[in-house]
């Protein structure tokens, strides 16, 4: 029997505290009165349900011809993202929404003071900090762009054609201009209470380098000097980071590319007490760094240390270490081979690791210093194993070496070259060190490997030790565990380097350069929270979720239009989202806000 048409209305469905509206069609078929659901808009207050009823009146009004036929499907009677707008949401509502909750926004803002658009400078701050984690792009591709794809002209209430590229270059000279300040409240106000609190505390310090890219005016922080990025002989910039425990940034520095780490802790030293007020703490560094000079300057300022120690300096303390009675640490995770004093605070053991022991003595040097001697039996054997592989591998260069001569292809001649080479490959193989390289025509072979006895002796001795330098009156393993607390600092560097893209540099002018590397340090603080509030409670799974791993759960949620097809009624939806990006969403506590259509478009 032929089915015969209703209106079109709102059906409301409660349940339980809320209601929830479908955009629905009652029809007749035979003697039955039937309900065709059409479009879900989830749960309502009473005033945007008035809306949508004035809405249905509308159209309704259209007449008769507009109205679909109810033999179209309901995913048919509605248009989607490929031919309605359609905006990347997820991220950057996600973002903006932890810009706010982190308390970000707020220390920004009183940060800008009285200069003038300051409402437009500090939305541009922000579109450049989401821009670096949604997709890290130059500020011509940002405003041209990236800008306009995304749901951020109605989450920032700021349209596209309102600023351009030259905005976003005069918006980093106010960031670098106002640094000190900025630094001085987003310290105060997000990263203290996210740490914990507490005045001074643990801070560790690293310096990396940046290299450059593009031709022009050269800066004057570029410089060639020992590259973190393995690029030999390119320009670059030093820059450093000081951070809590929980590895969240105290302030950033910025060094030519030519600075040796050992120079700039003065700096940061002044910069803690004048910027931040800080007059104590514990500062985390490496021997590298942390000299014997700027021991006695941390000392005079108010400051301890733990430092990593060279074995080879401290030599006579190694050798009493291994006479005297050691204690059980508590138990640390091993994932199969590798060091082991470099754990981050807070992970969890990946599936399939064991417990094992490290065991620890104290031991006080001749010059009154206090060390902490660890011993682990697990990098014993990893520091064996390598041991025997480098040695190996001398062996392997020698026979290769020696085939060569004995084919005639190195003589006396050009043994000059043959010898580079061999100790090239030494290098490369980490073996320089324990093996020296002869020229002997008359020799069996030509060329021969002899095994530096003294140097292979001390890493048999040395291996599976490891020690620590401090001034503290913490125990042994409150000592280690401060240190192994300066991982945070090596994962910020990967994550700022990683996803957030702060290389290669293409600024010129000092200002854009240090403004540009505080946009990645605003942007990793961002991400770095995310990390930790997602890993909050232990949830199964989400243990070792890194910030950049949850930023891609919510990847594909969309700001999109939809519509009834042959009318012109539109509405605004978020929709994308999977179960588990609303999950993690909630975890975060900005479910609501992220997955709500922005105001100006309901």
């Amino acid at each position: 029997m032929a089915r015969r048409s209703g209106s079109l209305h709102l059906k409301a469905i409660p349940k339980g505290e809320r209601t929830y509206y479908h955009l629905a069609t009652s029809f007749r078929d035979g003697p039955h009165v039937r309900t065709r659901y059409l479009h879900h808009f989830g749960a309502l207050t009473p005033q945007q349900a008035e809306g949508l009823r004035h809405w249905l009146g509308q159209w309704t009004a259209l007449g008769p011809g507009r109205v679909p036929s109810l033999a179209t499907s309901p995913r048919d009677a509605l248009e989607f993202e490929e031919n309605l707008p359609s905006f990347r949401h997820g991220i950057v509502a996600l973002g903006h929404a932890a810009v706010g909750r982190i308390g970000l926004r707020s220390a920004l803002n009183d940060a800008f003071g009285r200069v003038p658009e300051r409402g437009l400078r500090l939305k541009l701050v922000e579109a450049m900090v989401l821009n670096r984690l949604e997709d890290p792009s130059s500020k011509l591709r940002l405003a041209e762009e990236w800008y306009g794809r995304t749901s951020l002209p109605h989450l920032l209430d700021l349209a596209v054609s309102s600023f351009d590229e030259d905005d976003l270059y005069e918006t980093m000279d106010l960031l670098d201009a106002r640094r000190d300040r900025i630094e001085a409240l987003v310290y105060e106000r997000v990263v203290r209470p996210l740490e914990g609190g507490g005045s001074g505390g643990v801070l560790m310090k690293d310096i990396s380098s940046t290299y450059f890219e593009g031709q022009g005016v050269r800066s004057t922080l570029e410089a060639k000097g020992y590259s973190r990025d393995r690029l030999r002989g390119s320009l670059q910039v030093n820059w450093s980071l000081v951070l809590t425990p929980k590895g969240y940034p105290v302030t950033l520095e910025i060094y030519s590319g030519n600075t040796k780490d050992e120079t700039t802790v003065v700096g940061t030293v002044e910069r803690l007490e004048r910027v931040f007020g800080l007059k104590e703490g514990t500062f985390v560094g490496d021997r590298g760094m942390l000299t014997e000079t700027n021991l006695k300057l941390l000392h005079a300022a108010g400051f301890h240390y733990v430092v990593a120690e060279t074995l080879w300096n401290e030599k006579e303390v190694l050798a009493e270490a291994a006479k005297k009675t050691r204690t059980p640490m508590s138990p640390v995770r091993v994932a199969g081979k590798g060091r082991q004093s470099r754990l981050e605070v807070g992970s969890s053991p990946e599936v399939g690791e064991e417990l094992r022991e490290e065991s620890w003595c104290e031991v006080v040097g001749k010059d009154g210093r206090r060390h902490i001697v660890v011993y682990s039996e697990v990098k014993r054997q990893d520091e064996f194993e390598s041991l025997e592989e480098r040695l190996a591998a001398g062996r392997a260069i020698e026979t290769w070496a020696r085939a060569g001569v004995k084919r005639g292809e190195w003589t006396e001649a050009n043994h000059h070259e043959l010898v580079k080479s061999v100790t090239k490959q030494l290098v490369k193989e980490g073996a320089d060190l324990l093996y020296e390289v002869e020229w002997d025509q008359d020799s069996v072979g030509g060329l021969n490997l002899l095994v530096n006895r003294e140097r292979k002796e001390w890493e048999e001795a040395k291996a599976g030790w490891w020690m620590l330098t401090t001034d503290t009156e913490l125990s042994g393993p409150e000592v280690v565990e401060v240190y192994k607390s300066l991982a945070v600092v090596e994962r910020a560097f990967r994550t700022i380097k990683g996803p957030i893209q702060v290389r290669p540099v293409g600024h010129q002018l000092d200002r854009r350069i240090r403004s540009h590397l505080y946009v990645c340090v605003l942007a990793y603080l961002v991400e770095r929270w995310i990390q930790l509030k997602v890993r909050e409670g232990g949830e199964p799974g989400w243990a070792r979720l890194t910030g950049e791993q949850a930023l891609e759960e919510v990847r594909e949620g969309r700001l999109q239009q939809v519509g009834i097809q042959g009318t012109e009624i539109r509405r605004w939806k978020v929709a994308g989202f999977t179960r588990v990006a609303e999950l993690l969403l909630e975890k975060l506590g900005v479910k609501a806000e992220a997955m709500r259509v922005p105001t100006g478009l309901l």
